[in-house]
C-alpha cells in the first residue's frame, strides 16, 4: 500500500512538471496572439448576454 501511494505522488509530481514545462513553450508573442483570441471571443460572447 505504501509503495501504491509513492507512485501516486511520483505520477503527480510528474504530470505537473509536464504541464508547467509545455506552458512556457508559447513565448511572448504565442501569449498576445492568444490573449487577441480570448478578447475576441469574449467580446462578441458577451455583448450576446448584456443585449
Amino acid at each position: 500500500m505504501k509503495s501504491a501511494t509513492h507512485f501516486a505522488v511520483l505520477v503527480t509530481i510528474c504530470a505537473a512538471a509536464r504541464l508547467s514545462s509545455t506552458t512556457q513553450v508559447y513565448g511572448p508573442l504565442g501569449h498576445e496572439i492568444v490573449g487577441a483570441v480570448a478578447d475576441e471571443r469574449v467580446a462578441s460572447t458577451t455583448g450576446k448576454f448584456l443585449s
